[in-house]
């Protein structure tokens, strides 16, 4: 067997086991035996076999590791004091079926050594088994800067408290995640998101009713949020306040996926028209401040959601993308003046958009992009193409069964943007 613990040079090591287990001590003994020496920085295992792990892999000998990656050690049913290794930066603990809960053997002796000193990046993955979550107090995960928790159903309990350096928080696949409240289905976001004043990435998946009024707000340092599925996010403030989500003066990129029952996202300084289904179209109370909101957002996605309407001034907005949105009847009133800024707009199977709004689209607009939006390619000649000064890119796609070409012969339209087409119709 390779003599491991005496490549003093090692400094990254994979060890990947393949096929079924027939003997789970045969194969503990194996990787007892593999013991790298103290100098490796990152080690993989996959697919290990045995039921516990060695004790060297918690063993503070490995005082130079800065990432560890446990994957597919589908048999075992603890873990080693990983908390021990001083320079770990980065743990990924990945498809471990019998982890039925980390306590207090995961950290070591708290009160020798400060468990987890430097990690910044931790991910645990498909640990479908996993319940409870034990957390010390004291200092521990306080240099964590990336946090994810994906597919781990039966979790319940309360996140760290202390991620005061925390940057990155994803939660997917966590039905059962909940506050001490006993709120089911993760209504609450389980941490004083507030005190997390570096955060600048959230992510929301499939969080069922979670909602800004079940949510400790996050501060003002996030820059991306992401919101996906059953989310049920009411961005509207029935008090008429800012909204909860117009209240992050440093937020760049939005993205919300398939919230269908979101209807609001807006402040507006005054009443304007918005996005939305005019025939039940929802509309926002008017604060008493004149001055814009949501200053930084530079873009918007959304995706499947159809009840969405939009209706505040958004000055630096310069990307905006909708798509699959059924119901979706208009675009904004105004928009020249509530998107001054905005030089791509792409409409991806908006079949109910008929036309562009009154006053036209922003002059500042340099890319349009019309995906299979039947109605709107209908009224085509009202787009008022020959307004967009800037527009240098238009993109048509999708059936129009009465257009042959694009642009008719007749239709002049200026010659300093290029067109392109994908249809049965030709340029």
């Amino acid at each position: 067997m390779a003599n491991l613990k005496g490549k003093k040079h090692l400094q990254e090591l994979t060890l990947e086991w393949n096929g079924a287990v027939n003997d789970s001590q045969v194969v503990r003994d194996v990787l007892d035996n593999l013991q790298p020496h103290s100098s490796i920085k990152h080690l993989k295992i996959i697919g290990y076999g045995g039921t516990t792990f060695p004790d060297w892999l918690g063993n503070s000998s490995l005082s130079r590791l800065e990432s560890l990656s446990l994957s597919n050690c589908e048999n075992c049913f603890s873990l080693p004091a990983l908390g021990q290794l001083q320079s770990l930066q980065s743990l990924e603990i990945v498809g471990m079926s019998y982890i039925f809960d980390l306590v207090e053997n995961f950290y070591g002796d708290v009160s020798a050594t400060k468990p987890f000193p430097s990690l910044k990046k931790l991910r645990i993955e498909k640990l479908p088994e996993w319940e409870k979550w034990y957390i010390p107090e004291g200092e521990v995960f306080n240099r964590l800067g990336e946090l994810s928790i994906i597919d781990c159903p039966k979790l319940i309990g309360e996140l760290p408290q202390q991620l005061a350096s925390l940057q990155s928080l994803e939660i997917s696949g966590c039905d059962k995640l909940v506050c001490p409240s006993a709120l089911k289905n993760l209504r609450e976001l389980p941490l004083q998101l507030n005190q997390l004043s570096q955060l600048e990435e959230l992510t929301v998946d499939d969080c069922g009713s979670l909602s800004p009024s079940h949510v400790s707000r996050p501060p003002a340092s996030l820059k991306s949020l992401v919101c996906k599925g059953r989310c049920n996010l009411e961005l509207e403030s029935s008090s008429g306040e800012v909204e909860w989500l117009a209240s992050f003066p440093m937020l760049k990129d939005v993205k919300i996926k398939c919230c269908e029952t979101l209807e609001m996202l807006s402040v507006p300084a005054a009443p304007v028209p918005g996005i939305g289904n005019q025939s039940g179209m929802t509309t926002a109370t008017p604060t008493t401040s004149t001055s814009s909101v949501m200053t930084s957002l530079q873009t918007l996605y959304t995706r499947g959601c159809d009840n969405l309407i939009l209706s505040f001034p958004l000055p630096n907005l310069t990307w905006l993308q909708i798509w699959d949105c059924e119901k979706l009847t208009s675009l904004p009133q105004r928009m020249e003046s509530l998107l001054p800024s905005l030089r791509s707009l792409v409409l991806v199977r908006c079949p109910k958009i008929e036309c562009f709004p009154d006053g036209g689209l922003p002059s500042s607009l340099q890319l349009l992009g019309i995906y299979n939006c039947k109605k709107l390619m209908s009224r085509r000649r009202e787009w008022g193409l020959e307004k967009l000064p800037s527009l240098t890119d238009l993109i048509i796609m999708g059936p129009c069964d009465e257009v042959e070409s694009f642009p008719e012969e007749d239709w002049r339209l200026p010659c300093t943007f290029k067109i392109s087409t994908c249809g049965p119709f030709r340029i």
